[in-house]
């Protein structure tokens, strides 16, 4: 019998390798598409609602125009809002603000360079995703065009940023617990492999050595090792005739 040189892998450690890196690779390629489609649904969900919502606030501007008022402009954006829980800025043709739900409208700096607001003085409305530095927070923004001025809605979307963390972090416990079934399966399965693989080699140690009468119950073996069971019973008992 020819010595092994090394340590040689077991079954199970062959059959766990390809398992769980196939569905490590699965399951990551799930993460990955899964989180993009999370956050591509949020973020159009987002503009959606801005979309709505800003329409419905020109159409109350136009019907009650004493809203148009610097102060009660304001007022207006400061409760709506609150309740919305958006941000409503009111620019003017120039690109000064006029109106801010959340700061002093007079220490903002000019909003003409703006991506979303550039569009919207143009007469086109725009949804852009960026960083605003004056709260510290990605956003979603959507300006329309109102009266050669704009009006821009505005909501966070840290909130998308959380549940993508939460859905990775699920996946990561799906991940564990899947790859811990498939060491399992591995293991159960690998057994059905070796059981047959030790008895052959028994029989062919025995055969090796001039044992003929070979009589190896292959009943409950796969079909390849019961052929190979068979064929070396077969050889066996020629010999020995």
């Amino acid at each position: 019998m020819i010595p092994r040189q090394g340590r040689s892998r077991r079954t199970w450690e062959y059959l766990f390798t390809a398992t769980g890196s196939v569905l490590l690779l699965a399951i990551a390629s799930f993460a990955a598409v899964s989180l993009v489609a999370l956050r591509d649904t949020a973020y159009r969900q987002s503009e959606d609602n801005l979309r709505q919502f800003s329409h419905a606030f020109t159409s109350l501007l136009e019907t009650e125009p004493r809203l148009l008022d610097a102060e009660e402009l304001q007022r207006f954006c400061e409760i709506a809002g609150k309740e919305r829980n958006f941000r409503i800025t009111y620019i003017n043709s120039d690109g000064s603000v006029i109106a801010d739900s959340l700061t002093n409208p007079t220490i903002l700096e000019n909003h003409a360079e703006r991506p979303e607001v550039a569009s919207a003085l143009e007469g086109t409305e725009k949804a852009v995703i960026r960083y605003s530095h004056s709260i510290g927070k990605p956003m979603v923004y959507y300006a329309v065009p109102f009266r050669g001025n704009v009006l821009r809605l505005a909501v966070t979307v840290d909130y998308i940023d959380t549940a993508s963390r939460n859905t990775a972090a699920a996946l990561v416990i799906a991940a564990f617990l899947i790859l811990a079934i498939a060491f399992g399966a591995s293991t159960l399965a690998s057994r059905s492999i070796i059981v047959p693989v030790g008895k052959l080699e028994e029989a062919a140690i025995r055969f090796s050595g001039g044992s003929l009468d070979l009589r190896i119950d292959a009943t409950r073996f796969p079909r390849e090792f019961r052929d190979v069971a068979e064929t070396l019973t077969l050889m066996a008992g020629r010999l020995d005739e």
